[in-house]
């Protein structure tokens, strides 16, 4: 919107042909165009920038929807673990009295063991049924259980013959790492979300600080001027503190394992689809920015008071 700037105050009397803009009642001397164009340049800039200002906002949401589906994959794979603990895995006796020898070598053939499918279904009930399953991962059963437990895993419990003692203890210690990875990205989690709940707070007092200082300033007295840059320069004080902080934050950083292979950067993990890494960072650089144009825009109305 362009301010509105009273008559009185723009109006000129003197002759203005060729050096800026007449009306019936009067006109308007350059200068005084210059100066409202640059006001309205500066608006501008302000709320394009408060506009944009919606990161620290879409990172909740993320966090909060990245925390049900770690929760929930945790819950799953506790619940996988127990279905396993449920099955016997001794060794079958083979027909006819043969038995299973040392090393997996037959005494002779034996029919397919169904303790495999059982455990096959239970993965397929718990793991792989949660809500997100196909959003998130859309992998084949081999290919889930490959990146949980290791693809020696998915080949034995896939392609295997027999439910063995040892593939029994190998599933349970795997899911109860798995539901433990998730776990830890839980409590990262609470964590992220405490700084931007946090950080919202800051910044939406500075927001309403910009939302105040926009519009003209022709009608202000050089002490609420003066008020104005007081509050502004709290206001970049405060911004230059958030944005130390939460770059110390980076360089100190955590990573998280939610799956086999090693840790991420908890950020890269997190907001790896976004326009942003850091979105506490991203957000309080552009409000900086806004900070500093409100100040310019006060110290010049300032300037003219003296």
């Amino acid at each position: 919107m362009i301010p509105w700037f009273p008559v009185g105050t723009l109006v000129s009397t003197e002759p203005a042909v060729n050096h800026g803009w007449c009306t019936p009642v009067g006109c308007v001397s350059e200068a005084v165009l210059a100066q409202a164009f640059l006001a309205v340049g500066v608006l501008a800039l302000v709320c394009f920038a408060l506009a944009a200002l919606s990161f620290v906002p879409e990172a909740r949401a993320v966090v909060r929807e990245e925390h049900s589906r770690a929760a929930a994959e945790r819950d799953a794979f506790e619940r996988f673990r127990r279905r396993v603990e449920s099955v016997d895995a001794t060794p079958t006796s083979l027909p006819d009295g043969g038995q299973l020898l040392g090393g997996g070598t037959l005494t002779r053939s034996r029919p397919p063991d169904d303790r495999l499918d059982t455990v096959r279904d239970a993965y397929r009930e718990t793991v792989m049924a949660v809500d997100h399953y196909e959003a998130e991962y859309d992998e084949s059963l081999p290919t889930n259980l490959g990146a949980e437990f290791g693809d020696g895993v998915a080949d034995a419990l896939e392609g295997g013959q027999t439910f063995s003692p040892a593939l029994r203890q190998t599933l349970l210690e795997g899911a109860t790492e798995a539901s433990e990875r998730r776990a830890r990205l839980c409590r990262a989690l609470d964590s992220e979300s405490v700084t931007l709940r946090e950080a919202a707070s800051t910044l939406r007092e500075v927001e309403d600080l910009l939302d105040e200082t926009e519009g003209p300033t022709l009608s202000e007295s050089y002490e609420t001027l003066r008020r104005r840059w007081d509050r502004l320069d709290a206001a970049e004080t405060t911004l230059e503190r958030v944005v130390d902080e939460n770059q110390g934050d980076i360089h100190r950083g955590y990573g998280v394992a939610p799956r086999m292979g090693g840790p991420v950067a908890l950020h890269e993990y997190l907001y790896d689809s976004q326009p942003y890494t850091h979105p506490v960072l991203a957000e309080s650089t552009q409000l900086l920015d806004a900070v500093h144009a409100a100040q310019d825009r006060t110290a010049t109305a300032m300037s003219r008071r003296v």
